[in-house]
């Protein structure tokens, strides 16, 4: 957005929104003291051709409202309203403006990460959001800031106002304006395996050179519980009927349900969601994964596998953990096998422990409400993220795979470049 400050460091906006804000609530105020105005006429008019004294009372008692709401109507036009839209808790924040501790124990990114990261959003410096009736101008480090802090911790909007500034429905409306947006320009790719195709060779290199016992592994497959409130409660009704779909009689509890693999080199791709009551293998199934990595296998002309635990089912480009026959146990070789594979499952375990951890609001189950509040956005959008803090700092979840040997690795630039 240009600037009309010429060389200040911090430019305005073309328009104020404090000033737009201000002028359309005077007039609002304006209207809504005409329409009482007419309102007390008509009461005094009712009043003149009343002939009982009750009925007088009552009109009287109405007209009385009406005068101390046009009272407190004008009165209210003196407040300066443009509080309520950056200056409740003081000015809006700058990134420069915290320590380079503070910052990334608040945002999950060091300051230098995170313009690198705003570069690559293609955002100017001003972007004009909100809903129709309520747009303003807002900076967008300011935007990526709000979304990087509300994922970082489950805390209230009034502690979320404190530490970056502005009012709680602005700093909401940037969050998920930002959540929209990375969702729209990078959530397509969550699901894409067919995109890092070129790299396969390389992943089952590492993977064979680990002492994996199958030739060809790219990654691990898992699947991960997002935990939401009961459907139904918090007065939501209508969402009543997703009780019994969302309940999981593995976990106790009502959740939705996202199938993930995690590439060798720390990157995770998502499928999802599905309601919390399905069974990982129905999951894989539902999600078409088996055929895209048959068709990539044809293609590559090796073949391309994942590993999985026992809940999945054999496939050639599967390789899950072996089962206990009923009513038996499994051989020396079979639990051999089962420990081998373990040694590489906690790789993909990591990742979503890590992942919780740098996005804790995922784990804050009382935020997490069905129908109030775009949950499977709001967990693309951390997914996107953690890859983004793997490509930057490095993932040591695949003991296997050393970023220093990799002659080619994967960019940020590369990443965002869709």
């Amino acid at each position: 957005m240009p600037s009309r400050g010429g060389d200040r460091d911090e430019p305005r906006p073309p328009e104020d929104p404090r000033t737009i804000h201000s002028i359309k609530t005077r007039m609002n105020t304006k209207n809504a003291v005409a329409n009482m105005a007419v309102g007390i006429k008509m009461v005094e008019l009712q009043l003149r051709k009343a002939g009982s004294a009750p009925r007088r009372r009552w009109l009287k008692k109405i007209r009385m409202v009406i005068v101390l709401a046009v009272i407190s109507m004008t009165m209210w036009d003196f407040i300066p309203r443009e509080r309520s839209i950056s200056e409740d808790f003081g000015p809006r924040r700058r990134p420069q403006s915290y320590g380079s501790a503070l910052f990334k124990e608040l945002f999950r990114f060091s300051y230098d990460q995170f313009l690198r990261v705003h570069s690559n959003t293609g955002w100017d410096p001003w972007l004009h959001i909100g809903k129709k009736d309520h747009r303003m101008w807002l900076q967008s480090d300011w935007v990526l800031m709000c979304l990087l802090r509300r994922l970082a911790a489950p805390a209230r909007l009034v502690d979320i106002c404190m530490q970056v500034g502005g009012a709680r429905s602005t700093v909401d409306d940037a969050f998920l304006w930002a959540v929209d947006y990375f969702f729209d320009q990078w959530g397509d790719q969550l699901s894409d395996i067919g995109r890092w195709k070129d790299r396969f060779d390389k992943f089952a290199a590492h993977t064979r050179g680990a002492g994996c016992m199958h030739h060809g592994v790219i990654g691990y497959v898992d699947g991960n519980d997002q935990f939401v409130c009961r459907p139904g409660g918090d007065g939501c009704i209508t969402r009543v009927p997703f009780q019994a779909s969302c309940y999981s009689r593995k976990k106790k509890r009502h959740a939705i349900l996202w199938m993930a693999v995690v590439l060798v080199n720390g990157l995770v791709l998502i499928w999802g969601p599905y309601p919390g009551r399905h069974h990982d293998a129905s999951v894989i199934g539902h999600s078409g994964l088996l055929e895209v990595l048959s068709d990539l296998s044809e293609e590559l002309g090796f073949t391309v596998g994942v590993l999985a635990d026992a809940a999945y089912p054999l496939h050639e480009c599967c390789y899950p953990a072996i089962k206990s026959p009923a009513g038996g146990g499994l051989t020396q070789h079979q639990r051999r096998y089962n420990l081998l594979l373990s040694q590489f499952r906690i790789g993909v375990e990591d990742v979503f422990a890590n992942m919780g951890q740098q996005f804790a609001f995922l784990q804050h189950v009382q935020n997490q409400k069905l129908g109030k509040s775009p949950l499977a956005k709001i967990y693309a959008v951390s997914t996107i993220l953690f890859n983004f803090l793997s490509i930057l700092n490095g993932n040591e979840a695949w003991s296997m795979y050393r970023e220093e040997e990799d002659e080619d690795p994967v960019t940020l630039e590369e990443y965002m470049d869709v």
